[in-house]
């Protein structure tokens, strides 16, 4: 094929054939996770037999049965409740929990022990427990070639291509090392051990001498694709950028493939290539100790780590020996991306990724950082079946203005969470699914976020919902209302419409513009019961106001007949159940009240001719007539 300009490198530093710590347990090492013993194993005083229901001797080594017995919980108590009863008894000598205990998988290989140490920092044992990988899981290294006959490798390796033209394949001591890193055989009594070691190995060789062409990468990589690799190990780099590198990555990803690969060896926060590409998992190197190797690139590109410094693997002609560089760094994620792969067959390249960053051990700045990226790869944690679905949306129910909680539905046991902006409003397990949350009353048109989080830390989506108003308007205020008025005025909730009624008759309407109103209506009779009520803009409808329209037209002058100096009565017409009262001057003369005829009689004292009587009407609002004048005959 036609070669490109740019040169790749090997990414590897300080190999080194002799002396090497011995590997020694460490105390404070995570235990994996046991299920909860439901049993107890209680030791009796030797004369005192067991009077526990339900309890079951146990055969000590003279095969007599001993006062060693074990008893299961009650259903009603705890473990610890249940412990503290039993060692209240006098006949009791010792309560322990009746442990579980499971198999754990130890290899033979005479240099697991002693020199790999990288196998406890991420847990491999405890992984292969689970699996060891699967001879259906191939990973792809393109490197400088591979020892086929490797007693560590040989059985391994399903093919193996040279993508350099005119060159034959070669045993390369990188290629060889990285593969040993990867899937070197478990269990024949030789050398270490790989990470994934049932996994079957396709060594691609792309190296003349100490660097390789792009091209030869590039055509390396569709080599692996179309040969049916699932993983494509890289442990090699530059710092100029390639459109087919990249195009061939994303095409390796694009059919499935996990693709991991060298962060390099400057401790520079240089793009490095292809690591740098999306899509390309990026592997930084630690120490023994988890702490940064010296030569460690970092960056915002790096997606994770693995140990890297001072690796024992294997090497050409069926020695071993040390090496370090993040390109031993790579080799270790991939292969626990090659037991993800055995374990759960169905996980996408995604998947993986995303299991291998959400389960690696959290290390310098919390959470990802520039260093270790999303932390350092742990095998153990990583083949828990993590649960990467992310949560259903919650759904709530109508938040309004008076609401003092709100109910929802999501993924069971999630826990959601309510915001109105930065500021929490609570938080409530979904337990069934269903969740209610306790939040304190906000106002209508607050805008409420709500998500939940699964117990694997997935978050759902947000669901947005606006507060809306269910608080009625207050009762108006009505000004007075008489028989003379043209408009009914008051003050209601700004922007409330205001209705006025008689009886089923609407007589008007208004909108509080800043809190007050004018109705215009018809003049109304005294007396008359017009009611006011408010209804928001949420279509709330508030109390309502009565109001009595009052009385005030004044009577008409009442109409007064002729009065004589005999008379001792003032008679006439006025206003209905009016009072009249008669004067001379400001002596008032008598008083009476109208009749339903209309017609009314007062008595008085006979007046002098010519004196002036006034008399007026009081209708019962208390308005007086214009008087009329009598001049006494």
């Amino acid at each position: 094929m036609k070669k490109l300009t740019a040169l790749t490198s090997l990414l590897v530093i300080i190999p080194s054939l002799l002396g090497a710590p011995a590997y020694a347990e460490e105390n404070g090492q995570s235990l994996p996770a046991m299920p909860e013993t439901d049993q107890v194993i209680i030791q009796f005083k030797e004369d005192t037999p067991s009077k526990l229901a339900k309890a079951e001797a146990v055969a000590t080594g003279d095969n007599a049965t001993s006062q060693l017995v074990t008893v299961e919980v009650p259903e009603n108590e705890t473990l610890e409740t249940f412990m503290e009863d039993l060692e209240e008894r006098k006949d009791v000598v010792s309560v322990e929990p009746d442990h579980l205990v499971k198999l754990d998988y130890v290899s033979n290989d005479p240099d697991l022990l002693n020199f790999q140490y990288y196998h406890k920092s991420i847990e491999s044992r405890a992984a292969w427990d689970v699996t060891l990988g699967s001879p259906d899981v191939v990973v792809a290294i393109i490197d400088d070639g591979i020892d086929l006959n490797h007693m560590d490798l040989k059985s391994q390796i399903v093919s193996y291509y040279n993508m350099v033209e005119g060159k034959t394949f070669t045993k390369g001591k990188h290629g060889t090392h990285v593969a040993g890193i990867i899937g070197g055989v478990v269990n024949n009594k030789s050398g270490g051990a790989g990470v994934a070691p049932n996994t079957k190995i396709m060594a691609i060789d792309v190296f003349d001498g100490d660097f390789a062409l792009i091209s030869d990468i590039v055509e390396g990589i569709y080599k692996a694709v179309d040969s049916g690799a699932h993983v494509i190990n890289m442990s090699l780099g530059t710092y100029f950028q390639s459109e087919a590198l990249n195009k061939a990555v994303q095409y390796a990803h694009s059919k499935g493939l996990v693709v991991v690969a060298a962060a390099g060896n400057d401790a520079t926060s240089d793009k490095h290539y292809p690591s740098a590409y999306k899509n390309v998992i990026s592997v930084a190197s630690t120490t023994d100790t988890d702490g940064q190797s010296v030569f460690s690139n970092y960056g915002s590109t790096i997606d994770i780590a693995a140990p890297g410094t001072e690796i024992f693997s294997t090497l050409p002609n069926n020695s071993y020996g040390w090496m370090s560089g993040t390109s031993m760094a790579s080799p270790v994620v991939a292969g626990v991306a090659a037991l993800l792969k055995a374990n759960e067959p169905a996980l996408t390249n995604t998947e993986i990724a995303e299991r291998l960053f959400l389960t690696s051990k959290d290390l310098g700045t919390k959470g990802k950082d520039e260093k270790f990226g999303n932390g350092r790869v742990n095998a153990k944690n990583a083949l828990k079946n993590i649960d990467l679905t992310i949560p259903v949306t919650p759904t709530v129910g109508t938040i309004s203005d008076s609401s003092i909680s709100i109910t929802g539905k999501t993924e069971l046991n999630a826990k959601v969470y309510a915001y109105a902006g930065t500021t929490k409003l609570g938080e409530a397990i979904a337990k069934n699914g269903t969740y209610t949350m306790k939040i304190n009353k906000q106002k209508a048109g607050t805008k409420v976020s709500l998500y939940a989080i699964d117990a694997a830390k997935n978050k759902s989506p947000k669901k947005t919902v606006t507060v809306v108003d269910k608080t009625a308007p207050g009762i108006p205020t009505v000004n007075t209302v008489s028989n003379k008025s043209t408009t009914v005025k008051g003050k209601a909730e700004s922007n409330a419409k205001v209705y006025a009624y008689v009886g089923k008759t609407k007589i008007g309407e208004a909108t509080a513009k800043s809190g007050a109103y004018t109705i215009t209506i018809s003049k109304q009779k005294a007396g008359t019961i017009i009611s006011v009520y408010a209804v928001d803009a949420a279509k709330n409808r508030g109390g309502t106001k009565n109001v009595k329209v009052v009385d005030k037209i004044a009577p008409s002058t009442p109409v007064v007949n002729a009065v004589s100096t005999k008379s001792t009565t003032v008679t006439g017409k006025a206003e209905k159940g009016a009072e009249i009262t008669v004067y001379n001057g400001i002596k008032k003369l008598g008083q009476g009240t109208v009749g339903s005829t209309g017609a009314f009689k007062v008595k008085i004292s006979a007046q002098k001719k010519g004196s002036s009587i006034k008399v007026y009407a009081r209708d019962k609002s208390g308005n007086r007539s214009a008087p009329k004048t009598i001049i006494v005959k």
